[in-house]
């Protein structure tokens, strides 16, 4: 499959879904040069809006990947709670649990309608409880 999305990337590099699709098999195979060849910073914003990256990402578990994709992803819409929680979630699971905070109080200040989940998650983590235990 990787060779015929190079293809299909290689001959029109500008179609965001086969570039997409190409650079999600360069994640999964670990060749991250490659990656940053087709993923630019020009396309990097799109390449993290598109939810492939993070299936990638999160299936080989390159972490620093993931977390950029994620904080890429709040940039572009800073009004979308999940991005916010899923970018707490995995400093979370990297023990990060001070980052997690902070990522999660941004979300809270952002996004009013999140306040209350975002608190009852940061409880949860101040106190050491599974971060989404009744919440």
């Amino acid at each position: 499959a990787r060779q015929y999305l190079r293809e299909a990337y290689e001959l029109e590099p500008n179609f965001e879904q086969a570039r997409n699709m190409y650079a999600a098999t360069l994640i999964t195979s670990d060749d991250s040069a490659m990656l940053r060849t087709v993923i630019t910073d020009e396309y990097f914003t799109d390449f993290a809006l598109d939810d492939t990256s993070l299936r990638a990402a999160n299936q080989v578990g390159a972490t620093d990947l993931l977390i950029e994709l994620l904080e890429a992803r709040i940039a572009a819409r800073p009004q979308t709670a999940q991005n916010y929680a899923s970018l707490a979630f995995v400093h979370y699971e990297t023990d990060d649990i001070e980052t997690a905070i902070t990522v999660l109080e941004a979300g809270r200040d952002a996004i009013p309608s999140f306040a209350p989940t975002a608190a009852c998650y940061i409880n949860n983590l101040e106190t050491g409880a599974d971060p989404a235990a009744g919440c």
